[in-house]
């Protein structure tokens, strides 16, 4: 029987942020898998979507006859959760979403043609920078990644929905906890539950912004790699060993390093108020953003741009959970209210009364004595959110009106607003639709979820080219919605 793997490593973007960490991962897992000997590896490095799709298919196709043993599927590149999982082959672009990316969905419809006794899927996935909020959890997250049932499987995830995974130029931190747990390993065969547990282990406490999460229908038996003497000396004599911060930990331990230096380096990475608050004023600068829109826009649209000094924001409330969860990474504070709501419990019922022996009953044996009954408690919810900096604007909210000689389009608002530390900006970004529904007023049909995205708040010219990047999403959205009104004025014509 075959052992295969097929590795999927994506670096350099067309549209999004190079990943070169991402090249580093590929051929590492590529050269330990080489020297196990164990699988024959198909390679899929930069590819385009439909390149990519073609060849998935083309090697699945291939593969339908054999008797396979053993499945990996490894993905190192940007990844977002929509619904459910979607890898991003180098072309992705927001507008044409399903065609520039490829499904989890899809890409277990293609495993499950095959005979396989187990499936592996490692993926090592760094947010796109396009994040789409909802109101999930980590459970729906595995669900959607996992609905597709193997006789066995293991997976690895190397974080949740609503994080990224980080890495610098020796690799991904997630992909190098992987190699350094094969080449450290003190017997000469290693099992798959090992490497799970080598992961945890290297990410617990340690990284509160990335936590790997696993999911395997296993016996906890099954040997991952074999004869790890010869790898090990291999990673050993050609300074290959993976580096995921504990080398830096060790350092220190052996007084390798400057202690005091090294804090210094560190906190270059960290910002100062004054600074902070020009680069605030700098990215939302009202020049700055109306001059992000293409000419049409500028000729179909009157732009007016308004900035927000608070989070009392329309359709903010669909934020409040995620940004529940990161409050510790953000300089605000949640003020909370009271929720009442309806659950069913069992609860005693009432004693007779009339029975006065006070002995032990049968039905209360048999659980008689106890009803489901609908009963309200009560929760607190978050109600809003307060600053606790004085770093303004928070964001801007960009109204694009309908010039006075042109009638027959949309109205659209545009929401932009930043949550922050001395270390990162988060923004979250929204487009809302509105049609005019009388002579005078304008009515809202449409508002898209949260998109978030992540710089760190050093980084002056990455954080305007990401929001110039929102912007031109935002820019290309409305033109095709006009596209495609004049599409539907042309063909009534014709009729």
């Amino acid at each position: 029987m075959k052992n295969i793997a097929i590795l999927v490593g994506n670096s350099e973007y067309q549209n999004l942020n190079k990943l070169h960490f991402c090249r580093k991962d590929i051929s590492s897992m590529q050269k330990i898998l080489s020297l196990s000997k164990k699988f024959e590896i198909h390679i899929f490095e930069n590819y385009q979507s439909e390149q990519l799709k073609s060849g998935l298919s083309k090697i699945i196709r291939e593969l339908e006859k054999s008797k396979i043993n053993e499945l990996l599927f490894y993905y190192t590149g940007h990844g977002v959760f929509k619904e459910q999982f979607y890898y991003l082959p180098i072309n992705f672009t927001d507008k044409q979403f399903e065609t520039t990316s490829l499904s989890n969905n899809e890409l277990d419809d293609m495993l499950k043609s095959l005979n396989t006794e187990m499936v592996i899927k490692i993926i090592d996935a760094c947010q796109s920078g396009q994040q789409y909020i909802k109101e999930s959890d980590q459970m729906s997250v595995k669900k959607s990644l996992t609905q597709h049932s193997f006789k066995k499987c293991y997976f690895f995830f190397s974080s949740m929905n609503n994080q990224s995974s980080m890495g610098d130029d020796k690799g991904s931190y997630f992909t190098n906890a992987i190699i350094e747990s094969i080449v450290t390993h003190k017997t000469d065969s290693i099992r798959y539950a090992d490497v799970q547990s080598y992961i945890a282990d290297c990410f617990n406490g340690k990284n509160e912004l990335q936590t790997p999460f696993f999911v395997h229908q296993s016996n906890a038996t099954e040997i991952f790699l074999s004869d790890l003497t010869s790898i090990q000396k291999f990673f050993e004599n050609n300074d290959l060993m993976a580096n995921n911060g504990e080398g830096i930990i060790q350092e220190i331990e052996n007084d390798k390093i400057d202690i005091v230096e090294k804090l210094k380096t560190l906190s270059k990475k960290y910002i100062a108020k004054d600074v902070a608050q020009k680069t605030i004023e700098c990215i939302f600068d009202e020049n700055n953003i109306n001059n992000m829109f293409n000419d049409d826009i500028k000729l179909i649209y009157d732009i007016k741009i308004e900035k927000h000094n608070d989070y009392n924001i329309d359709n903010i409330n669909k934020l409040y959970n995620e940004i529940e969860k990161n409050k510790k990474h953000f300089f605000i504070n949640l003020e909370y209210k009271q929720e009442a709501y309806t659950t069913t419990e069992w609860i005693p019922k009432k004693k007779n009364p009339y029975d006065i022996t006070g002995r032990f009953s049968y039905d209360e044996f048999l659980g008689k004595n106890y009803e489901e009954k609908e009963i309200q408690k009560y929760r607190n919810i978050v109600n809003s959110i307060c600053l606790v900096d004085d770093i303004l604007p928070i964001g801007i909210v960009i109204s694009l009106n309908p010039k006075e000689n042109i009638d027959n389009i949309n109205r659209y608002l545009i929401n932009i607003i930043n949550f922050h530390n001395n270390l990162d900006i988060v923004f979250y970004s929204n487009i809302i639709e509105y049609y005019k529904n009388n002579w005078y007023d304008w009515e809202k049909i449409n508002t898209e979820d949260w998109i978030k995205s992540k710089e760190s708040f050093c980084d002056k010219d990455k954080i305007l080219d990401k929001i110039q990047i929102i912007i031109k999403n935002y820019n290309q959205k409305i033109i095709d919605n006009i596209f495609n009104i004049l599409k539907q004025e042309d063909l009534k014509i014709r009729e």
